[in-house]
C-alpha cells in the first residue's frame, strides 16, 4: 500500500510540472516567452527578392488584426481536447498522447466578431492569427491531459505489477 502511495504522489508531482517544463521564461523578467526565430545570416540580407514574390509590409492596423484574434482566441474551449488527450494517455502511453495532440484541428473563430473587422485583408488577417493560437491552446490542453493520462497508466501498472 506505501508503495502504491509513493507511485501516485510521484504520478501528481510530474502531472504538476509538466507544464512549466514545456513553458521557456525569461530569467531577467521571470515572464514566459516564446522561442526566438534563428538569427539572419548576411546572405539572407543581401539576397535580391525573387520578382515573381510579393513583399507584405505589416501595418499598424494588420497589426492590431492579429492582436485581436489571437486575444480572442483566449477564449477557446478545450476540456474535449483535454479529454482527448487524457483518454490518449490511458489508452496509448506517449504514443496516444501524441496522437491526441496532433489530431487538434484549427477552431473557426466566431463570425460576429469576423464580420466586425474593418476590411478583408484584416478578416482574413484576424482569422489566421484566432486560428493559429486557438490550435496551440487546444494543443496544449491535449498534451496536459496525455501526461496526466500516461502517468495514471503508469501508476496502475506499477500498482498491479508489484504483488502489493
Amino acid at each position: 500500500m506505501k508503495r502504491l502511495v509513493s507511485l501516485i504522489v510521484i504520478a501528481v508531482m510530474i502531472v504538476n510540472a509538466a507544464p512549466l517544463a514545456l513553458a521557456q521564461t525569461d530569467t531577467r523578467s521571470n515572464r514566459q516567452v516564446k522561442p526566438s526565430a534563428p538569427p539572419r545570416t548576411p546572405a539572407d540580407s543581401t539576397a535580391e527578392p525573387n520578382a515573381n514574390t510579393a513583399v507584405v509590409v505589416e501595418t499598424p492596423e494588420m497589426a492590431m488584426c492579429k492582436m485581436q484574434g489571437k486575444s480572442d482566441a483566449k477564449s477557446v474551449k478545450t476540456g474535449g481536447s483535454f479529454g482527448g488527450g487524457l483518454a490518449g494517455g490511458v489508452l496509448l502511453g506517449l504514443i496516444g498522447t501524441g496522437i491526441a495532440v496532433l489530431a487538434q484541428r484549427k477552431p473557426d473563430p466566431p463570425i460576429d466578431k469576423v464580420m466586425a473587422m474593418p476590411a478583408d485583408t484584416c478578416r482574413t488577417i484576424y482569422t489566421e492569427a484566432y486560428k493559429s493560437a486557438g490550435r496551440g491552446k487546444k494543443q496544449s490542453s491535449a498534451l496536459v491531459g496525455g501526461l496526466i493520462g500516461t502517468a495514471i497508466a503508469v501508476t496502475v501498472i506499477l500498482a498491479t505489477s508489484s504483488g502489493e
